[in-house]
């Protein structure tokens, strides 16, 4: 282990003036001097020999460190993708907002980068890239949601190509089916209906842009693509020990759901389905009418919304059916 006499510093860098974007945190580096060079002389009062040493430091350990110590920040810019100042500021504002620093967000595109490389998909639009890595650092009840998608991708293969069908466009569609999460603490909605407007923007073409609407059912599935897509998530999110969520929080959540249900007239049974996304409401045909059925479904919904939190959606389906039974004798 090695130790450098420049004083570094990891605390939020308000004040300061000169950042590095180096391999690990992004860090400040506070001035110590002027200049550079075996001739400097040396400072006199206090901190004098600190500076001396972080003089010969530099002239040992390269121009870079120089440079930042001289103040040139536009060399060290130059050198490292041509980050100016107002990008640092940009990004140290977003860090503090977000709490994702710039060093995340370098992070999150290679990971976009690595997961397109693992499923064999080449020709995705950067912006895509960047939103898929971004995954990296979202989780859905402890489950990461970007090696969801990895899991999802490689199952919608296995089954396309036990079915025939292109496995390609398969994986691709598993990949992105939860892209929306990405974003969905900037952008109002729910992951299933930002996530296809994304990938519609950004040139994917419409059976993959559906198959990722669909794959909630907030649309009709209507390929076997989409179909594909929805049982692999639900293989991935459902397989023993995906995601934290405890037996009883599961089992309170669906019970409550059929509560808020039963607590209005006419309904006779109530069943919560797809893992608490959906939920079956049987009404008493006599007392409610079919215009009433949608009035019943419109005020559980409201009511589900008010009182519980729960991920993703919940689709309330009230379900009226009339019998004439006779008998034969």
């Amino acid at each position: 282990m090695w130790e450098a006499p420049l004083s570094f510093s990891c605390k939020p860098l308000v004040s300061q003036r000169f950042w590095w974007y180096a391999a690990g945190p992004v860090c400040g580096v506070h001035k110590q001097g002027k200049g550079r060079g075996k001739g400097r002389e040396k400072k006199e009062g206090e901190g004098g020999e600190q500076v001396e040493q972080n003089a010969q430091y530099l002239e040992r350990n390269g121009r870079e460190a120089g440079a930042l110590l001289q103040g040139d920040t536009d060399k060290i810019c130059q050198q490292h993708g041509g980050l100016k100042d107002q990008d640092v500021d940009h990004a140290h504002a977003f860090s503090q907002d977000t709490g994702v620093g710039i060093e995340q967000g370098r992070d999150g595109g290679e990971a976009g980068e690595q997961a397109a490389f693992d499923t064999g998909i080449h020709d995705l639009h950067p912006e895509i890239v960047k939103t898929l890595g971004a995954l990296r650092y979202r989780t859905s009840f402890g489950q990461n949601v970007l090696q969801h998608s990895l899991e999802v991708s490689d199952l919608c293969g296995v089954m396309a190509s036990e079915l025939g069908l292109d496995v390609v466009t398969a994986k691709r569609a598993g990949l992105l089916h939860d892209l929306g999460k990405a974003i969905d603490h900037d952008v109002e909605g729910p992951h299933a209906v930002i996530g296809p407007e994304l990938a519609r923007r950004y040139g994917e073409k419409p059976v993959i842009v559906h198959a990722i609407e669909a794959h909630h059912a907030d649309v009709d599935p209507n390929t076997v693509l989409d179909v594909l897509v929805q049982a692999a998530d639900a293989v991935s999110a459902s397989r023993p020990g995906a995601r934290r969520e405890s037996a009883e929080n599961y089992i309170k959540r669906l019970e409550k759901l059929e509560e808020i249900a039963n607590s209005h007239d006419g309904v006779e049974r109530t069943y919560a389905m797809q893992a608490g996304r959906e939920v079956h409401v049987m009404v008493q045909p006599d007392k409610i009418s079919d215009a009433q059925s949608t009035v019943l479904a419109h005020d559980i919904a409201h009511q589900i919304e008010e009182e519980m939190e729960y991920p993703g959606q919940v689709r309330v389906v009230v379900i009226r059916e009339s019998r004439a039974v006779d008998i034969a004798k």
